[in-house]
């Protein structure tokens, strides 16, 4: 009757009776049921009941019976599991559940199953990875892990896993890296870590890998260097190191590297007189200077001591008359003159000595920019010509004055000047008086009105000076421009008006223009050299003083 009528069975009768309950009737009519009948008597619960109403299960016969919970019930309703059956029964979670709810693990589960965790799991939730873990299932950690979390290396992972290292890392943490790790891989180091961290660097790595070097670091430490790298490698060495250490340059290197500037390094040095300069004096070695100087056979060397200043303590006064005499300054020595006589420091004008004067020789110069030879004297001391002669000043005309009126101011004068061609052509001159914001015209204090016509230079001739038959040249000058000619020598006329009435000397400036033609003989001689040398025009600003204005 009760498997086809359970509503006759009454709810007060099944909670002193749960016998009467078949099981039958439990699957079709769970609600029969009632709480305190499941925890005295959970095996009225079938299986198939647990899966569609796993509300019938009371938290207590979870604890005591966890075989009644279906893995499919698990995964829906993680909340049935309870803390202390995970500790002894972590096969009851699933693996979807631990990515979804990490928190359902317990700190001893990992250490002794560590394949609970997921990789996805490590990367959101470093801190479930235990230190122990690590060093025995380094395989745990995540490439994103590391670079956020460097503490989570340990010091052994590293020397037998050197992959596990991120470069960023290395840049920011270089004490992660080991000495063992560096030998046998190099290739960790970082270009930024080398600069500011020279010491990771090992021997034996420099001499098999010398492209870890910076060049900055080679400035700064050439002691990293090794010497079968500078043979090998000389590239590596810096201009500013072979200075300052002329040492590291190595014989082989010069044989095996021709390139580098042997001959150019001798010639400066012998050209300007720096070897005994580069050249380090040794304890107790002779001076370079006096090393050819030596006594004559039979004298003794005498010793000579030299006593040490002392200090006064009593010091001459000072003449009467020093504090009521009036001092008259030109008879006071300045500050130059003073310098200049060292060992007496005149403090009158009585009291100088006359300097002397080295002794006058013909040496010669060089171009700053090209080094060429610009003037060089013959080998012969008593010469008094130049083997090489290429100054400027013996190729533009020279300017001179010759007479200068009393200047007044406003007042139009007319003054003299000569101009002189130093080469042996004919030279044509032009002179032009200075545009308004001339940046060069910046101390002229008068007006000056040049010449319009052209100016021609007969060529210097020597031997026309003592020829007193010569024919002069007939150039059909102007003798309102032209004053006189004189072989290479004119003298022309300018005027000049004074513009400012306050003292000083009055200065005119203008531009002198001349054609020049090279007439040096070329080192290698060619057909093209018979054409003739075409005229090259240059440019010149002159300035003359003609002294004060005339009251």
């Amino acid at each position: 009757m009760l498997v086809s009528n359970p509503s006759l069975l009454h709810a007060d009768m099944l909670v002193s009776n749960p016998s009467l309950l078949h099981a039958d009737m439990l699957v079709s009519n769970p609600s029969l049921l009632h709480a305190d009948m499941l925890v005295s008597n959970p095996s009225l619960l079938h299986a198939d009941m647990l899966v569609s109403n796993p509300s019938l299960l009371h938290a207590d016969m979870l604890v005591s019976n966890p075989s009644l919970l279906h893995a499919d019930m698990l995964v829906s309703n993680p909340s049935l599991l309870h803390a202390d059956m995970l500790v002894s029964n972590p096969s009851l979670l699933h693996a979807d559940m631990l990515v979804s709810n990490p928190s359902l693990l317990h700190a001893d589960m990992l250490v002794s199953n560590p394949s609970l965790l997921h990789a996805d799991m490590l990367v959101s939730n470093p801190s479930l990875l235990h230190a122990d873990m690590l060093v025995s299932n380094p395989s745990l950690l995540h490439a994103d892990m590391l670079v956020s979390n460097p503490s989570l290396l340990h010091a052994d992972m590293l020397v037998s896993n050197p992959s596990l290292l991120h470069a960023d890392m290395l840049v920011s943490n270089p004490s992660l890296l080991h000495a063992d790790m560096l030998v046998s891989n190099p290739s960790l180091l970082h270009a930024d870590m080398l600069v500011s961290n020279p010491s990771l660097l090992h021997a034996d790595m420099l001499v098999s890998n010398p492209s870890l070097l910076h060049a900055d670091m080679l400035v700064s430490n050439p002691s990293l260097l090794h010497a079968d790298m500078l043979v090998s490698n000389p590239s590596l060495l810096h201009a500013d190191m072979l200075v300052s250490n002329p040492s590291l340059l190595h014989a082989d290197m010069l044989v095996s590297n021709p390139s580098l500037p042997q001959q150019h390094t001798i010639h400066v040095v012998e050209k300007y007189g720096l070897g005994t300069r580069l050249q380090r004096q040794r304890p107790g070695a002779p001076i370079t200077s006096l090393a050819g100087l030596s006594l004559k056979e039979g004298e003794d060397q005498k010793e000579i001591n030299i006593e040490p200043a002392q200090a006064l303590d009593e010091v001459e006064p000072l003449p009467e008359d020093y504090y009521t005499r009036p001092i008259n300054l030109p008879e006071v020595t300045s500050l130059r003159q003073r310098l200049l006589q060292p060992d007496f420091q005149p403090a009158g004008a009585s009291q100088l000595h006359p300097k002397h004067k080295h002794l006058l020789i013909k040496r010669s110069l060089r171009c700053r920019k090209c080094e060429h030879n610009l003037s060089k004297p013959e080998f012969n001391p008593t010469s008094i010509k130049f083997k090489i002669q290429l100054v400027a000043v013996s190729y533009i005309p020279e300017v001179r004055i010759m007479s200068i009126p009393n200047l007044r101011f406003q007042k139009e004068c007319q003054v003299l000047l000569t101009l002189t061609n130093p080469v042996e052509s004919i030279t044509h001159v032009t002179l032009v008086g200075c545009e308004e914001g001339d940046p060069e015209d910046i101390n002229s204090t008068a007006k000056v009105m040049v010449p319009t016509k052209e100016l021609v230079l007969a060529g210097k001739d020597v031997a026309a000076d003592y020829d007193e038959l010569a024919e002069p040249q007939d150039f059909q000058d102007d003798p309102d421009v032209i004053a006189f000619r004189k072989s290479n020598k004119i003298g022309f006329f300018i005027k000049v008006v004074p513009q400012r009435e306050e003292d000083g000397d009055v200065t005119v400036s203008f531009k002198i223009r001349h054609d020049f033609r090279n007439l040096a003989a070329p080192i290698r001689p060619s057909e093209e050299d018979d054409a003739p040398t075409e005229a090259i025009w240059l440019t010149h600003h002159v300035e003359l003083s003609l002294g004060p204005l005339v009251a």
